[in-house]
């Protein structure tokens, strides 16, 4: 899809549980003494999902990758 849609820049971002939704109340029991998304890293999971912190890493590297090879290819 990136290189059919050719984007500009590109943003990668895991979700972040929201006090109050669904998604909070199913994983809040994992967040433990992180109440914040400044309580972890980039990119780091803040709960046990399908995915890596590692995998979103790379992916967003990957994907950063492919955007700027495209933006600077007179570079």
């Amino acid at each position: 899809m990136v290189r059919e849609t050719e984007p500009d820049d590109i943003g990668v971002s895991v979700a972040y549980p929201l006090p109050g939704t669904k998604f909070y109340a199913r994983v809040a029991a994992e967040l433990g003494a992180k109440t914040n998304w400044s309580d972890s890293g980039e990119l780091a999971m803040m709960f046990r999902g399908a995915f890596s912190t590692e995998f979103y890493r790379d992916l967003a590297d990957t994907l950063h990758a492919e955007v700027r090879s495209r933006s600077c290819s007179s570079c």
